[in-house]
């Protein structure tokens, strides 16, 4: 049994669904193409993501 029983200073899990609602509200309003171009021109903080956003589409590189 537990007892130390500590006040939690961040819970993951209602601030990952916090995010998901803001999200949802963001995404529902959009048809498929403003959604798509709202993928495309999302520009990340987290460097990773950013380094694979890049490998997707190049500079210079257009959809078609």
């Amino acid at each position: 049994m537990k007892s130390d029983v500590r006040e939690k200073s961040f819970d993951c899990v209602a601030f990952m669904r916090e995010q998901r609602a803001r999200l949802s509200e963001q995404m529902t309003s959009m048809g498929s193409e403003e959604f798509r171009r709202w993928l495309h021109n999302k520009e990340y903080d987290d460097p990773t993501l950013a380094r694979l956003k890049a490998q997707a589409h190049p500079v210079g590189r257009t959809s078609q």
